[in-house]
């Protein structure tokens, strides 16, 4: 009789400890991506155009939005609106096929539109 205790000890053994190497597991692995993210997140480049990093602080204060239009969510839709929204959408449009997507510049400042404040 005591060879049944046996077994079912080492069964409720084997779950618990499967289920504690599926969490470590788990974490493990969330850990490597994220670590893997961030590289790639770094080697590409892409955190040079992250201006929310606490490095560049003075430059995001000098950061100018004014030339931006904004279009009211309500109001009238007029045909002065409707011709205002396609001539802003024309210059944007026009700015874009100027670019070469497939250049080495695609994603200089200037192509992006990015003017960095005067010192």
């Amino acid at each position: 009789m005591e060879q049944p205790d046996i077994i079912e000890e080492k069964h409720e053994y084997s779950g618990r400890s499967r289920f504690i190497l599926l969490i470590g597991g788990s974490i493990l692995v969330a850990c490597m991506l994220v670590f893997i993210s961030l590289k790639l997140y770094d080697w590409s480049g892409a955190s040079q155009l992250d201006f929310s990093l606490p490095s560049y602080n003075s430059l995001r204060q000098g950061i100018n939005n004014d030339d931006s239009v904004n279009f009211s969510g309500t109001g009238a839709i007029n045909q002065q609106v409707v011709d205002d929204f396609e001539q802003q959408f024309a210059t944007q449009l026009e700015q874009a096929e100027k670019s070469n997507g497939f250049s080495s510049k695609a994603l200089d400042d200037s192509s992006l539109g990015i003017r960095m404040p005067k010192e």
